[in-house]
């Protein structure tokens, strides 16, 4: 092939490339569109190798050189080194995270979905025949809440809630993890707990104790949660990238989905760490169960307000890279 030819062959994939930087340097790469980065990485690599079969073809031609310096400003952006300080933290949790969760908000959704059908499958098995409960939930739980007592079942708080607790960390990583299994691990997760809780809750409304036993479990069941139900989307996310991998390899695929699991993970374990600390504050105090219940509306409320924080306008400023 000889130069010109190359050159014309390839023009548009190193317009589209300088248009790419274009757009960082003018607007800061930390502001860019996750696509925008997706393209990026797409095309440094393919022009990367229009480098390479530049400097063995034509190692002394303008093309060369022009290559070299586009590859080299391109190759910048994979090896920026983000300050360690509380700017960058700060930007992480209010910007990125947010962004980042209303990005994928299809498979929050999702998640959410799953483990609600199936939260509404057991409590509804269980409403019909409480001896169900014997088949959806651990023996651990069920010796913990045994019916054989006169009166309403009694909730062993100190036992059951560190149980719940310990199973709902449990649950998200597992949630997250197992998208690698093409999502089929991830949504057997969601759908195996969303039956515990579900039958849980049917057994203990069914014994008249609805009003205690929520008032123990929302305060920071609402956080932990949603923090399942996040770690389900970052899962989802994972195994769909490698059931639709789209132009890419499935390795290429899996590694840029990746990367946006992990920011999404990133706000769940302080979640979990906030319900753990509501949990051994909060729910045993002698605060009413209206009391308490309340403090769990609130904090459904700040956790829609968090994630809206995604929608805002991001304002376009030069910056330093």
């Amino acid at each position: 092939m000889t130069e010109n030819r190359f050159i014309r062959k390839h023009t548009k994939t190193w317009s589209e490339l300088e248009t790419i930087l274009k757009q960082l340097k003018k607007s800061g790469y930390e502001k860019a569109q996750f696509h925008t980065l997706r393209e990026l990485d797409r095309l440094y690599r393919q022009v990367s190798s229009h480098l390479s079969y530049a400097q063995t073809y034509f190692p002394d031609s303008s093309a060369a050189d022009y290559l070299n310096g586009l590859v080299s400003e391109a190759h910048n952006y994979f090896y920026i080194r983000k300050k360690g300080n509380i700017k960058s933290v700060y930007d992480f949790f209010i910007n990125e995270i947010p962004t980042t969760i209303i990005a994928n908000r299809h498979f929050f959704a999702i998640s959410l979905l799953i483990f609600l059908a199936a939260s509404l499958y057991g409590f509804g098995m269980t409403w019909v025949d409480l001896t169900n409960a014997y088949v959806f939930l651990p023996a651990q739980w069920m010796q913990n809440i045994d019916p054989q007592i006169e009166g309403p079942v009694e909730w062993n708080h100190p036992i059951m809630s560190g149980i719940i607790m310990t199973n709902n960390i449990y649950v998200a990583l597992k949630a997250f993890a197992y998208g690698i299994s093409f999502c089929v691990g991830t949504i057997y997760v969601l759908a195996l707990n969303g039956l515990l809780l579900g039958s849980l809750s049917a057994f203990m409304t069914a014994q008249g104790n609805a009003l205690i036993y929520w008032s123990l479990i929302l305060p920071h069941g609402i956080i932990e949660l949603c923090a399942i139900f996040i770690s389900g989307a970052a899962g989802l996310k994972i195994g769909y990238s490698l059931i639709r991998p789209g132009r890419y390899k499935r390795k290429d695929a899996l590694m840029i989905a990746g990367k946006e699991s992990l920011t999404l993970m990133g706000i769940v374990i302080p979640m979990l760490i906030i319900a753990g600390i509501i949990e051994g504050f909060l729910t045993p105090s002698g605060l009413s169960p209206w009391h308490k219940l309340a403090f769990a509306v609130f904090t459904g409320i700040l956790l829609i307000a968090y994630f809206l924080l995604g929608l805002k306008p991001k304002k376009k400023k030069l910056q330093d890279l």
